[in-house]
């Protein structure tokens, strides 16, 4: 039902040879899918090392060096064993990212039960990766989409845009409720979540689409460029005119001005020519809209 999008994609990546010298970080995220955060700056150089393979004068007392080493072992070496003894001793020294990789390990392993025990600590520790990850595993393992729905609301209550689009596609595919899914999807696009944005730009008509995007009062410029392209686009431009006429005339209506009555007439003229004139400049707007009327207007 759900896809995990993380460090976990073992089958890919573990390999028995590291024939690469890397000399960025980002070379070694992007080979393996993985992530560290700004605390492992300083240890920037020693991360190129441990990957390059040379081990050599490596502080085995830094927890952040230890969890390395059990990323190492497990995505180069192919090395369970390895892995697991370097996040036990990160684990040890207080490092939250290992306990994350160690219950990952054990996921990976089908060893349960002791996933659950490090996952249920990083939930209380509302570290949001393993909350997502552990509602995956409910929603994928165990087919309990009950409970991989309140996880996946508890990391909403960490403002994580991911546990906002898979909780779009639980209502989708589980309870079926189009409107909770359309929610979902604009409460992630509004956190900036592009893959929620691209399934909102799928399932939405051109003018769905448009007056969802217009009426969100958190657009942020994804949005608000994706509403500038919207009221450039022929046939929504059709549709506004339409819009606007039909409003224009139903206030003309409300207003007893379509009364034939000979004592009306003039008054009738008079408020047809200014209905004219403001119908013209609606349309005149939506045809010369720009990046600084768009905002304003927004």
């Amino acid at each position: 039902m759900f896809s995990q999008n993380q460090n976990q994609n073992q089958n890919n990546q573990q390999q028995t040879n590291n024939n690469i010298t890397y000399t960025q970080i980002e070379q070694i995220i992007e080979k393996y899918n993985l992530k560290f955060d700004n605390q492992y700056d300083s240890i920037n150089e020693d991360i190129l090392n441990i990957f390059n393979g040379n081990l050599l004068n490596i502080d085995k007392q830094n927890p952040l060096i230890l969890n390395t080493l059990g990323l190492y072992y497990f995505h180069v070496k192919n090395n369970g064993n390895k892995a697991k003894k370097y996040y036990l001793k990160a684990v040890d020294l207080n490092c939250i990212e290992a306990i994350y990789n160690l219950a990952m390990y054990y996921e990976y392993n089908k060893q349960y039960g002791h996933m659950k025990k490090y996952y249920s600590l990083l939930v209380d520790l509302k570290y949001v990766d393993a909350i997502n990850s552990f509602a995956y595993y409910y929603a994928n393992v165990e087919k309990k989409y009950e409970k991989s729905k309140k996880m996946f609301l508890k990391a909403v209550e960490y403002g994580d845009s991911n546990a906002m689009l898979h909780l779009a596609y639980y209502y989708e595919d589980i309870e079926e409720n189009f409107d909770e899914t359309k929610k979902w999807l604009l409460l992630a696009t509004e956190h900036g979540n592009e893959m929620a944005f691209v399934k909102l730009q799928y399932d939405l008509t051109k003018m769905d689409l448009y007056d969802t995007i217009n009426n969100s009062n958190n657009k942020n410029e994804m949005m608000i460029n994706e509403l500038i392209s919207l009221r450039k686009d022929k046939y929504v431009k059709k549709c506004l005119k339409e819009r606007t006429k039909i409003n224009l005339n139903q206030t003309l209506y409300a207003n007893n001005l379509y009364n034939n009555d000979l004592h009306n007439n003039n008054l009738y003229d008079k408020n047809l020519l200014a209905y004219n004139e403001q119908l013209d400049n609606c349309i005149k707007k939506y045809e010369t809209l720009n990046i600084a009327d768009t905002i304003s207007d927004i």
